[in-house]
């Protein structure tokens, strides 16, 4: 059984909490996304039904990405369960679909992750852990003719490098990317799997009609791409800056990505429990293997320092 972080909810409204459980950028919503979702809703696309073909949408994302062909998806999670069950090096995101699993190697408080096998899915970077996957075990693990599926949702806020120039030599190569972290919009649902235009892959063809809706659609065939492009570069500068500080503050591993595994004193579900009274909330190690109940995942937030003192007084770290 799968388990997530995500804001916690009361019925039919969310609980105001400062909740490090769940990544998104740390700078929000940018205005130039906010500005279309209003003019959607002022000209009440939400009406209509979205294009039965997003080959408009896919042809601008295709330009974005540089490489490979993309089929557009309701976020990433909409593929996982049609994905064939492969390798997974753990720890791990929960949701994938497991052949097997194997630990990746921890070395002076940093994850080292090896692709084994014939089929891997593996995130990059790494969820929960933040390790990049290297270049050079991605080149030979394909080379060799495995096949390698790659969800990089989180790629665009981090330090490692994603693979999605890679897709046009190597068909056995499939990116799942999103920008529901990158652009903090989690309640818009928007992925895309990026492929060779060489290989058609199974799963393409379970996918349902209406993947997006009108809204979604309208903000992200009007959206200058470019103007994402700086505004990613400029969250990555701060996700950079912010991690450092809070590597240094709390008991962190390293990590390359907007988000951090901490270590604390006790079960990090016990911790919530505390943590949730004084209005926190982090990811707790339920759902990931080969992690430890006294491990963490914590998102890279501008407001950490408040975190870091709720868990102090606590006597959580």
């Amino acid at each position: 059984m799968s388990f997530h972080g995500s804001v916690v909810w009361d019925g039919s409204r969310p609980r105001s909490l400062k909740d490090f459980s769940y990544t998104v950028n740390p700078l929000g919503v940018p205005d130039f996304v906010k500005k279309l979702v209003e003019e959607a809703v002022r000209l009440q696309v939400y009406s209509l039904y979205p294009p039965n073909d997003y080959g408009y949408l896919e042809s601008l994302l295709a330009d974005y990405v540089g490489s490979g062909k993309v089929t557009v998806l309701n976020g990433t999670s909409e593929v996982f369960p049609l994905l064939p069950p492969c390798n997974v090096p753990e720890p791990n995101y929960s949701s994938y679909r497991r052949a097997s699993s194997y630990p990746a190697e921890l070395v002076r408080r940093e994850w080292k992750y090896e692709l084994k096998g014939e089929c891997v899915v593996t995130s990059n970077p790494v969820n929960p852990t933040g390790a990049c996957i290297d270049r050079r075990e991605v080149v030979r693990f394909l080379r060799e003719g495995g096949v390698l599926i790659l969800d990089e949702s989180f790629v665009e806020l981090s330090d490692c490098e994603s693979f999605v120039n890679l897709v046009d030599e190597f068909p056995n190569l499939l990116v799942l990317r999103s920008f529901t972290k990158s652009l903090t919009v989690p309640g818009l649902r928007i992925g895309y799997a990026v492929h060779s235009k060489r290989k058609e892959w199974d799963f393409l063809r379970y996918l349902p009609e209406w993947r997006v809706n009108s809204v979604v659609y309208y903000v992200f065939s009007n959206l200058d791409y470019s103007e994402v492009r700086r505004f990613l570069e400029k969250s990555r500068e701060v996700v950079r800056s912010i991690r450092s500080e809070m590597t240094t503050l709390f008991r962190a591993f390293v990590s390359y990505a907007p988000y951090v595994v901490v270590e604390l004193r006790v079960d990090s579900v016990s911790a919530n429990d505390k943590l949730l009274r004084l209005g926190f909330y982090v990811r707790d190690h339920r759902g990931f293997r080969n992690f430890k109940k006294e491990w963490a995942r914590v998102a890279v937030r501008q407001d950490y320092r408040e975190l870091y003192d709720a868990l102090k007084s606590s006597d959580l770290i």
